[in-house]
């Protein structure tokens, strides 16, 4: 899951510029100093689309109980928390060995907090040949409703998964996304 790279740089300067900052709805920052100037705001949005950095689900800030799926593979090396990027050794989520070959099933994160996702990356098992080959990315702001994440060619919701268990595969959406869940 990414998010605005420069978005954390953006906050700091505007802190140290002592200018009001509120994070609502998602990663996007909103600024007013206290006298209402707008240029601020316009230079923070410009600074912000310099690319995307990851959401915290490869590195650990997102917790292990924040991953959950449809259905898990009944071995440890396959549980939901399994299922993030650069894992070492042959770990990785996969669904239970019935529904394996389902399009049903899936792997969902909760951010913790509404964020802009901008896309998704996947990988293939390390070690074993195992990988998803064609996916959907549904995003939600409550986990009850999803919605489908649209191709950043606009051209359809199903994206192009690994071709290999060792690349990793980076997906853009059309448009950011304001969501909590992703699926």
């Amino acid at each position: 899951l990414m998010v605005p790279k420069t978005a954390p740089i953006a906050l700091n300067l505007l802190k140290k510029m002592d200018i009001a900052v509120g994070d609502a709805l998602s990663e996007l920052i909103i600024a007013k100093d206290v006298k209402g100037k707008s240029k601020l705001l316009a230079l923070v949005e410009a600074s912000m689309r310099a690319g995307p950095i990851a959401a915290g689900v490869e590195i650990g800030d997102i917790p292990d109980s924040a991953i959950t799926a449809s259905s898990t593979y009944a071995c440890e090396q396959c549980a939901t928390h399994t299922g993030r990027l650069k894992r070492k050794g042959c770990q990785g989520w996969a669904p239970d060995m019935e529904k394996k070959n389902s399009h049903n099933e899936w792997l969902q994160v909760d951010l913790g907090r509404m964020r802009s996702v901008l896309g998704v990356q996947t990988l293939g098992n390390g070690q074993c040949e195992e990988w998803t080959t064609e996916l959907e990315v549904h995003t939600s702001i409550d986990g009850a409703v999803f919605a489908p994440a649209t191709r950043a060619d606009g051209d359809g919701t199903r994206f192009s998964g690994n071709c290999d268990q060792h690349s990793i595969v980076t997906n853009h959406f059309a448009a950011p996304t304001n969501a909590r869940y992703v699926r």
